[in-house]
């Protein structure tokens, strides 16, 4: 699935790299990982999208090889906390229902 078939539309977007952390908002929202090609890797949510970047770019299972390649873009919608476990079931049933599965990331278990 392409970023740009979610719905909610992520429309901002920063490189995934630790230089761009200051460029996110330390707002709540959604967020997806994409590949160069924006072929979504990875689905979430958090109270603070800044913060989350950063503990993904730490976490060396989110910045692995995955078998669409590596994350390139940390694309992201600002949404109120309360909204946000319905926003991320909408977008992660979006792609289970066009895809047959979950994002490659996100079926990587801790």
């Amino acid at each position: 699935m392409k970023v740009q078939d979610c719905s909610p539309a992520l429309q901002s977007k920063v490189v995934f790299s630790r230089r761009f952390i200051v460029f996110t908002p330390a707002t709540a929202g959604c967020y997806c990982f994409a590949n160069i090609y924006d072929d979504v890797l990875y689905i979430g949510q958090t109270d603070c999208l800044r913060r989350r970047l950063g503990q993904h770019l730490d976490d060396p299972r989110m910045t692995s090889r995955t078998s669409l390649g590596f994350a390139s873009w940390f694309y992201y919608v600002e949404i109120p906390e309360r909204e946000l476990r319905i926003t991320e079931q909408k977008l992660v049933g979006a792609y289970q229902f066009k895809e047959g599965e979950l994002p490659p990331l996100n079926r990587i278990r801790p």
